[in-house]
């Protein structure tokens, strides 16, 4: 009887040293899968901030060369305002559209005269 005993006790024991193992292993799992999914939310995060980071510097860019633009922009049409206030600048245009209406009329009279 004794004997029986020791047997079922001895069984209970093995029984509850399996279930602890066992419960062991699933929380080495689950550990494991916590674990993997905060190191792809962490990638995850990673990334989203590299590619934040990439936006923003194209952002800035595109605004740098916006900004260049203008200024060239700017440049031309001070330039071209400064052509046609400036006198002599005006004085020599005139010429040389002059220039270029005698010589094209000189060149439509030789024509006449060919045919």
């Amino acid at each position: 009887d004794n004997d029986k005993k020791m047997r079922v006790k001895s069984k209970e024991e093995e029984e509850k040293l399996k279930n602890e193992e066992m419960e062991k292993e699933e929380k080495r799992k689950n550990e494991a899968k916590a674990r993997k999914m905060w190191e792809e939310k962490d990638e995850e995060r990673k990334r989203k901030i590299k590619e934040k980071k990439m936006e923003e510097e194209k952002k800035k860019l595109e605004e740098k060369k916006a900004i260049e633009e203008k200024k060239k922009n700017a440049e031309k049409n001070f330039e071209s305002w400064k052509k046609r206030k400036d006198p002599l600048i005006k004085d020599e245009a005139k010429k040389k559209i002059e220039e270029e209406k005698r010589k094209r009329e000189e060149e439509n009279r030789g024509r006449k005269t060919e045919t």
